[in-house]
């Protein structure tokens, strides 16, 4: 039974959409420069690989727990658990600690906006899909621009991030406040998907889905490079500050703010998506090619480049989903699963790759090979028929 009117439910999901953003970015940019103080540069990548492996197996059993259990109690325990981890992880220097709170963390986290999502469906009708998700993807947006300056200015020195694991605690307290006190009586509905090799079969079959599906995969490549690799390449290859990696990251990701809600409706009502895919993959390649050659630059030319950057990225995210979800019937289920599984199941396989890479080539040359992976999307592209 629903206490809240559908106006006061949707707000208070979104408040805790915007709380969980804000947990999961302030860390966003750091973890990878925390965890090879305990395991190495060129082994970072393998964390990830292992956390996503759990978030993949984690994915897959948490539907019949909210069944069995019930939404709001699995929900509201999974967030205590990271609250209480995170500030665990801010007190403790034993890698054989670390490790398995930083997995269980992130992992509890992908969970949680998994959660947020099925709140947000709950209230959602066809009509205002589009819009709600729209919302909800410009409020994630702008935590992640705020949050790595944030965490910026909470490092204590170059090896210590306790006070930005401990602000990450406090925003998950912030979510769990909201669920407890404004959703703990919505038990959404967990709805039932296409084995996974019948999914699969579906989009291989369909060249445009498929097409769509690279191109998504693609997408989450590049964010896992990004995300894993560049800070530590800029803070301790490049010479910049924290504060100064944490604002030209901000100043990057202001791109997906001001462009996609636009890029969106041009795409709807003029272009299509295929010509936005290609510009989106060309950029991506040369500003990853630039990062592998630019050398020590100036803050401003670092800032352009990855905002540069950030504009395929931008443009990529906003045109794979328009048109995947363009493709697709709302009964395609398994299908639209195995869509938002391209984020973890490229950050198995990207990882695990790049630490190989790493054990042969010199650091910055991993944004030469990602420039190069880049360049393959618009074999995709081509495939695609365009919607206009």
């Amino acid at each position: 039974m629903h206490y809240l009117s559908r106006g006061q439910a949707t707000t208070a999901i979104y408040f805790a959409i915007f709380t969980l953003a804000m947990h999961y970015a302030v860390t966003l940019y750091i973890n990878s420069s925390f965890l090879k103080e305990f395991v190495g540069e060129s082994r970072v990548g393998l964390v990830y690989t292992a956390l996503s492996l759990v978030s993949i197996c984690a994915l897959a059993l948490i539907a019949p727990a909210f069944r069995r259990f019930g939404h709001y109690r699995v929900t509201s325990l999974m967030m205590f658990f990271s609250v209480v981890a995170l500030f665990l992880l801010a007190q403790t220097s034993s890698v054989i600690e670390i490790l398995p709170l930083f997995i269980l963390i992130h992992s509890i986290s992908i969970l949680t906006k998994y959660s947020l999502d099925l709140y947000l469906e709950e209230f959602s009708d066809d009509a205002e899909t589009g819009w709600l998700r729209g919302v909800a993807l410009t409020i994630m947006n702008v935590a992640v621009a705020i949050a790595p300056t944030l965490a910026a200015l909470l490092i204590v020195n170059e090896t210590d991030f306790s006070l930005v694991f401990i602000a990450s605690a406090i925003f998950m307290m912030f979510t769990l406040a909201i669920t407890t006190h404004k959703l703990s009586h919505i038990e959404p509905r967990v709805y039932l998907e296409t084995a996974i090799g019948e999914s699969l079969l579906m989009a291989w079959r369909d060249k445009n889905i498929w097409a769509a599906l690279m191109t998504q995969f693609l997408l989450q490549v590049f964010y896992s490079i990004i995300v894993i690799y560049a800070p530590i390449f800029l803070r301790f290859h490049i010479g910049f500050s924290w504060l100064e990696v944490g604002m030209m990251t901000s100043i990057a990701l202001i791109s997906f703010i001001i462009l996609q809600l636009p890029l969106g409706w041009l795409a709807d009502k003029f272009y299509g998506e295929k010509e936005f895919l290609v510009g989106s993959f060309v950029t991506l390649a040369g500003t990853s090619v630039l990062m592998a050659y630019l050398g020590s630059a100036s803050f401003a030319i670092w800032a352009a480049l990855l905002f540069c950057g950030r504009i395929g990225a931008a443009t990529l995210e906003v045109m794979s989903e328009t048109y995947f979800f363009k493709q697709v019937r709302d009964g395609d289920a398994g299908v639209i699963s195995l869509f938002r599984n391209a984020q973890p199941v490229a950050y198995v396989i990207t990882p695990l790759l790049a630490s190989g890479f790493l054990a042969f080539f010199d650091f910055r040359f991993i944004f030469l090979a990602l420039g190069v992976v880049m360049l393959s999307g618009l074999y995709w592209c081509a495939r695609l028929t365009d919607t206009k």
